[in-house]
């Protein structure tokens, strides 16, 4: 249930934001197809440099800490130029990777063998959880601030 939900909301999410009256996306890190790629080779390198810890949540949710700590640091820089809205889909994102996370982890934790693996999965687990707030809390204040 929760890798469909997974595979389908962004899909979804994706096809309620494009129609007619829609302005054009202003991406500050480039095109999409650049975001995609880095968001790719990001994915990707997790799998490789930790292979023994490569479930379907391990790579996307490095992925998600990497976008969000680049989104914490673009936002100190650039206060006036981030548009509102951002850090509350990064926030949301970061809920449905949470849930995925510990879904993925859960099983394993009463396992004597899987020490490692669980280990590794709680410490992103924390940092899921810690970006997820901090994303919230400043997604809150830039709606607030409008």
């Amino acid at each position: 249930m929760t890798l469909a939900l997974l595979a389908w909301l962004p899909a979804l999410a994706l096809c309620a934001a494009h129609h007619r009256d829609a302005p054009p996306a202003r991406l500050p890190g480039g095109t999409p197809g650049l975001v995609f790629m880095a968001a790719c080779v990001v994915t990707g390198a997790s799998l490789v440099l930790v292979p023994t810890a490569g479930d379907l949540v391990w790579g996307p949710a490095n992925c998600f800490v990497v976008a969000a700590l680049g989104r914490l640091l673009w936002r100190a820089r650039r206060a006036a130029s981030v548009a509102p809205g951002g850090a509350l889909a990064l926030a949301a994102l970061g809920l449905l990777l949470l849930a995925a996370r510990v879904a993925a982890v859960y099983p394993w934790l009463r396992l004597p063998g899987a020490a490692p693996y669980t280990g590794g999965g709680l410490a992103q687990t924390a940092a899921l959880a810690l970006l997820t707030v901090l994303l919230g809390v400043v997604g809150v204040r830039e709606l607030a601030r409008c």
